[in-house]
């Protein structure tokens, strides 16, 4: 079947309303039962049972450039890109998924069951919940939820979907983490670091294989707990109790935690660690509770790299970089752990004691790449 007339006359409407979507840097591509064209500034789609629809914007950017556009697991749009003030969205093939946009919170993934109830029961985007703060993501053993401007949405298979509201700041992708399959949470942390931020696979899975070797991706892991206790651990005293996360943060002696590292990557130089705390996540500080934001955690870390890292994110940024030397790198130039010390000074990457340390941490990188 021949969309190429269906995707000119999208062209032209769009034309007709004041949107360019831009010349055409590609021919009409057919995938499964419909077809897609590539512009400058936008996608046009069509098939025969999701219509015909545009999508652009920063929608279109993780769409097409980050989840494989009408190929991806969204499959293709269902609506043309919406607008919400103060965002837009777009629905998807894939049952209750949006792509959601706020100048503020970026672009996330709403998907399935809370998707449905989202767009049904609560308005979507533009209804009192707002725009989603964070992706869709696994909580539990079996659970998946949901943050918004309003609160949360939980799914359960057994209970289905519950409306969580509470007054105050909400939290970005908090969860029951430690209670999450060790898959589904180096899932979760590649899907952010590919899909928003841009980072090639390869690169990606070299930052959360460290992340696994550092804290099993658990946010709010204190360095010497055990991941089903991550916030129990020795104090000053040599006492080993649960620590509130004001106790984590502020780490005043006797009460706080007698090891510093902390989160994700177990930031634990002072000033490191205090920007884990002071760091501003889609317009909010959220000091203690960043131990539970594996969102806001992240974002920290490409920050990190961004500004303070160029030679790390320079190596895993490029789509050339294989996974083992994505995984040395991190290793080595940010996580710096004591094994590859010698005094104050980095051991040489030939070193033997180097060298065990890439073998221990390459198949944790492969297992991120593989999960992915």
């Amino acid at each position: 079947m021949d969309f190429t007339h269906d995707i000119d006359q999208k062209v032209a409407q769009m034309l007709a309303s004041g949107t360019d979507p831009g010349p055409a840097v590609g021919a009409v591509t057919v995938e499964g039962a419909g077809a897609y064209r590539l512009h400058q500034n936008a996608v046009i789609t069509a098939h025969p049972v999701a219509g015909v629809h545009e999508v652009h914007g920063p929608i279109m950017e993780r769409y097409v450039t980050r989840m494989g556009g009408p190929a991806g697991r969204l499959g293709y749009p269902t609506s043309d890109v919406t607008a919400a003030a103060p965002g837009a969205f777009s629905r998807f093939e894939l049952p209750g998924s949006y792509l959601a946009w706020h100048p503020v919170y970026g672009v996330h993934v709403v998907q399935g069951p809370i998707g449905d109830h989202y767009a049904l029961v609560l308005g979507g985007p533009a209804g009192p919940w707002g725009c989603p703060l964070s992706d869709e993501h696994p909580t539990g053993s079996a659970g998946r939820s949901c943050s918004f401007a309003a609160g949360r949405l939980d799914w359960t298979p057994a209970g289905g979907v519950t409306q969580v509201s509470w007054p105050g700041a909400v939290i970005p992708a908090g969860g029951d983490w430690p209670g999450t399959s060790m898959d589904d949470r180096m899932r979760y942390a590649m899907t952010q670091l590919v899909e928003r931020y841009g980072f090639p696979a390869n690169g990606a899975a070299g930052v959360v294989g460290n992340l696994w070797a550092e804290s099993a991706i658990i946010p709010n892991r204190l360095q010497g707990s055990l991941p089903s206790t991550p916030m129990r651990a020795k104090d000053f005293a040599g006492v080993v109790r649960t620590f509130t996360a004001a106790e984590v943060m502020n780490r005043a002696n006797p009460h706080g935690p007698a090891a510093p590292g902390v989160g994700l990557a177990q930031w634990t130089s002072a000033a490191r660690r205090s920007g884990l705390f002071t760091h501003a996540y889609i317009g909010t500080t959220l000091r203690e509770n960043v131990l539970f934001s594996m969102d806001a955690e992240i974002d920290y870390l490409v920050t990190e790299l961004r500004h303070n890292y160029p030679k790390v994110r320079t190596v895993v940024t490029d789509p050339s970089t294989t996974v083992d030397a994505a995984s040395d790198e991190v290793v080595y130039d940010f996580e710096v752990p004591g094994a590859i010390l010698s005094g104050a000074s980095k051991r040489p990457r030939t070193d033997p004691q180097v060298q065990a340390v890439f073998q221990a941490r390459r198949p944790h990188s492969r297992h991120a790449r593989a999960s992915y």
